[in-house]
């Protein structure tokens, strides 16, 4: 007979799993009477995606197909080219690196499944649908009012303009038709954690593997380690569990077996011990005095001057939308005092929600439709002043950079 503690423990890892694949859609989140919406900043994770690594006798199958679609034109005076489409080729039978390394199907390495690009459609509908029956948004696409922003990854631009498909669909975009999503080059990216740039965070995130928590957990899981580095054929660079992992998440949020090797399987008790780690050692990369501030603070330095100017009517912009990574999501969570164990879920959203009430300008968080409650400042009914906020994160969220010790 099973013991509680263990029930609870697949419960715990069930519930997970099915909430890792896909994150809950948006939803209005009751506002109290007198509290009027007058700006929003969403920061979104991508959706579904392919592997970060595959690995000999990979035989898993992921769907790309059709994910990038885009119209060409050289300037504005010479006039739109055709589409094109662009198809991944990978042929098991006649390219000997791809029968020998490389899954099947149409994706390469970290890109929009289909899965996601829909995953991303269905959020632009719901997140469109929220903020027009809250009456903010423009029911017309207006470039004045709609910022959007990626990192400059397929995975994260595909997820923008799936998202834009549906949160401003073609009919609604009368003054302009085509969307601009804000792309900064990923070498002098804020966006996530740009440890080229700051080489301080490479430093602390080693220095988190010594803490005695993570290195003893670390040591009870060796065996399972040493399993998956077989099962898989490599061992991560970086002695991440997160490269063996991912693969495991990837196949399970696309129903493909795990992975065998010479009649050596990995079990869901494995993936099970693999994740709970890797989920733990996130913790301590993300929570750590002083290395959420080295990730995410100038990013979220321009969160909070970008939101002045437009409270300050020097900007326009009444809805703006970032696409980002897990990387992105975690570390911001982190800086508002919150406890980042469980990794975001595909497609997440965190909607940072700026209100007048009473001559006032108060700030709610809501994380995939939940209020978050927020330590950093005095909250009532869900909501914190905007100063008391934005004072405690300039103070304590940001870092210069001579902290960051670049190369």
């Amino acid at each position: 007979m099973l013991s509680i503690g263990l029930i609870i423990f697949i419960i715990f890892f069930i519930t997970a799993l099915s909430n890792y694949c896909q994150a809950p859609l948006p939803k209005i989140v009751s506002v109290p009477k007198g509290y009027n919406l007058i700006f929003v900043q969403t920061l979104t994770r991508h959706g579904d995606r392919s592997p970060m690594n595959s690995f000999d006798q990979d035989d898993a199958f992921y769907n790309c197909s059709g994910t990038i679609l885009s119209s060409v034109r050289e300037s504005e005076s010479i006039g739109k080219a055709g589409d094109t489409l662009r198809i991944n080729v990978i042929d098991k039978n006649t390219n000997p690196y791809a029968k020998n390394y490389m899954w099947k199907g149409s994706c390469e390495v970290s890109q929009l499944t289909v899965k996601g690009i829909r995953q991303h459609h269905n959020l632009g509908i719901y997140q469109r649908k929220k903020y027009l029956d809250m009456g903010f948004l423009p029911i017309e696409y207006d470039p004045k009012k709609i910022y959007i922003r990626s990192t400059e990854r397929s995975r994260t631009i595909q997820s923008s303009q799936a998202f834009s498909q549906t949160f401003y669909p073609p009919e609604t975009r009368i003054q302009e038709k085509v969307i601009p999503i804000y792309v900064v080059p990923k070498d002098i990216e804020i966006m996530f954690p740009n440890r080229e740039l700051c080489n301080e965070i490479n430093k602390r995130e080693k220095d988190t593997y010594k803490i005695a928590l993570v290195s003893q957990t670390r040591l009870s899981i060796q065996q399972v380690e040493k399993k998956a580095i077989r099962v898989l054929g490599f061992k991560s660079k970086y002695n991440w569990l997160e490269d063996y992992v991912d693969i495991m998440n990837c196949r399970i949020c696309h129903n493909i077996s795990l992975p065998c090797r010479n009649g050596e399987c990995l079990t869901i008790e494995d993936y099970n011990q693999l994740w709970y780690q890797t989920q733990l050692e996130n913790r301590y990369l993300f929570r750590t005095d002083g290395l959420a501030q080295l990730q995410i603070g100038l990013f979220v330095k321009e969160l909070i001057d970008r939101a002045d100017m437009a409270l300050n009517g020097t900007s326009t912009y009444v809805y703006e939308h970032y696409t980002g990574h897990d990387s992105t999501l975690m570390p911001y969570l982190a800086l508002i005092g919150q406890d980042v164990f469980t990794w975001p879920p595909y497609a997440s959203h965190i909607d940072i929600e700026i209100y007048s009430f009473e001559g006032e300008r108060y700030i709610r968080v809501v994380y995939n439709n939940k209020v978050v409650s927020l330590p950093i400042c005095h909250q009532v009914d869900g909501f914190c002043k905007w100063e008391e906020y934005k004072d405690y994160l300039l103070k304590n969220g940001i870092v210069s950079m001579n902290e960051c010790k670049p190369k």
